[in-house]
C-alpha cells in the first residue's frame, strides 16, 4: 500500500512541480523528458564529485 501511495505521489509531482497540468500528451512528454535529463545530470554530477567518475562520451536514452 505504501508503495502505491509513493508511486502515485511521484506521478502527481511530475505534473505539479513543473507548474502545469494538462491533458496534452505531447506537452507532458516534454516535461517527462526534462525531468529525466535533470535526474541524469544530477547523477553525473554526483558521480563526478564523490567518486571521480567522468560521464561517458555517448550515453543511451532512458
Amino acid at each position: 500500500m505504501k508503495k502505491k501511495i509513493f508511486a502515485l505521489l511521484m506521478v502527481i509531482s511530475l505534473f505539479v512541480l513543473p507548474g502545469c497540468l494538462t491533458t496534452n500528451w505531447h506537452h507532458n512528454r516534454k516535461h517527462f523528458s526534462r525531468v529525466r535529463e535533470e535526474i541524469r545530470d544530477l547523477h553525473q554530477d554526483f558521480d563526478a564529485m564523490f567518486f571521480g567518475v567522468e560521464p561517458a562520451e555517448e550515453e543511451g536514452n532512458f
